[in-house]
């Protein structure tokens, strides 16, 4: 449910249409976009995770969004996030790396809607 329709179409850029719970968690390969990004740097071309995977009315590309990482769709049926998903390294590194760069505190920040390197001495 969205309260604000900002949320669901400029901030997440795409409207949540439900995950399936048979099984709720699934394995399916997550695939990295733009493996030149900060966030996603060194986590290599894909790895495999089991979580709760969720469905999408439409690609938040559609709406201008830079998207850095993929599920290989066919790899799953579209679902549901077990607590240990957060303690694997690749989520791990996207979850700090993606939070250190909400916060301004990342090696790139959004200006205007573009990714830009940090500059030395430049405040966070």
């Amino acid at each position: 449910m969205y309260f604000r329709d900002w949320y669901a179409d400029t901030l997440v850029g795409a409207r949540f249409i439900g995950h399936p719970m048979a099984p709720q968690f699934q394995a399916t390969r997550v695939v990295v976009d733009d493996p030149e990004e900060a966030i996603t740097r060194g986590l290599g071309p894909e790895w495999t995770m089991t979580d709760e995977w969720y469905s999408f009315a439409a690609s938040p590309r559609a709406t201008g969004a830079h998207v850095l990482a993929t599920l290989h769709e066919s790899s799953y049926s579209p679902i549901g996030h077990p607590p240990e998903s957060y303690t694997k390294p690749h989520a791990a590194a996207l979850l700090d790396r993606g939070i250190a760069w909400a916060a301004g505190l990342g090696e790139t920040r959004c200006a205007a809607g573009r990714e830009r390197p940090r500059t030395a001495g430049a405040r966070p």
